[in-house]
């Protein structure tokens, strides 16, 4: 199997305006990333059993910048997704609209 270099962009899979949801690819699987790592399926199993509460969403990973909250995660053959709500502070709207 030949793997690719590729980074993870930000990719919505899908928004509910009415609801203020979105699923968001947030990893892919089996490419090499920077850090020369394979992320393989499977690899946020137990942190999602485990510490499903405690996970955040940041927007572009800064901790100052939280636009809604998890309420979802799952995985397919090629990508781990989160499913959030966006709050409806003025980052959630801005988020929301973005995407």
């Amino acid at each position: 199997m030949a793997l690719e270099y590729k980074s993870t962009k930000f990719e919505v899979k899908d928004i509910n305006r009415g609801d203020r949801s979105a699923v968001i690819a947030f990893a892919s699987y089996n490419n090499i990333d920077r850090s020369k790592d394979i992320l393989r399926k499977g690899a946020f199993t137990k942190t999602w059993a485990e510490n499903k509460s405690d996970i955040r969403f940041f927007l572009n990973h800064n901790p100052d910048l939280v636009p809604g909250k998890p309420t979802d995660f799952f995985e397919d053959d090629n990508h781990a997704y989160m499913k959030a709500y966006l709050g409806t502070h003025t980052l959630g709207e801005d988020t929301l609209k973005m995407m």
